[in-house]
């Protein structure tokens, strides 16, 4: 566990989370549940299939199926259950001076779940999509930019805790692209 985290990182996530609007909270409410993504899932699936043969659509799948759970397992598993470190939101000093908008969630914060997922999402389908769909490829890192904010809008995340999920979700993604691209060339 750190004793004590950077400055920096509490003064950005006080100045950030205090930009937001009761106006705006429904919004990014929306955008950080996990059921407003099922859309975009099912695209990627869809598109997977619309690029590859099925045996290397299945393959792909698995290997995005693999990411996710990698992504979010080291998320919790190495990172929030060894670091400790309490979310904004049941930080004593900052609870009376943040917008905690939509509860609190679970009690410990770093890395960000949500950044390392979306992330990792983003970058395995950056890395195993064909090049024609280079838009998508990069409206998906928008998508995880926007996410991995409201974590911060929303009062539970600090910055850090999202910067760091964001390189993690990266990593993983890049260890999990290696392997579809060895079952890629057994597969053709």
């Amino acid at each position: 566990m750190i004793d004590s985290w950077p400055q920096w990182d509490i003064d950005l996530l006080i100045y950030l989370n205090s930009l937001g609007s009761g106006l705006f909270d429904p919004f990014w409410i929306f955008v950080s549940g996990i059921i407003s993504w099922i859309p975009l899932y099912l695209t990627l699936i869809y598109l997977l299939f619309r690029s590859y043969s099925t045996k290397l659509a299945l393959a792909a799948l698995g290997i995005l199926i693999l990411n996710v759970v990698l992504t979010d397992q080291l998320s919790v598993q190495a990172f929030k259950e060894v670091f400790l470190r309490l979310r904004p939101c049941h930080t004593d000093s900052l609870k009376d001076i943040i917008r905690i908008v939509d509860g609190c969630g679970g009690k410990y914060s770093f890395v960000s779940s949500h950044a390392t997922n979306t992330f990792g999402l983003a970058s395995i389908m950056f890395f195993i999509l064909p090049q024609t769909y280079k838009y998508l490829k990069y409206f998906l890192f928008i998508w995880a930019i926007v996410v991995a904010y409201s974590r911060v809008y929303l009062g539970v995340h600090f910055p850090l805790d999202i910067i760091s999920g964001m390189l993690l979700g990266f990593f993983c993604a890049l260890i999990s692209s290696r392997l579809f691209i060895l079952l890629k060339t057994k597969l053709k």
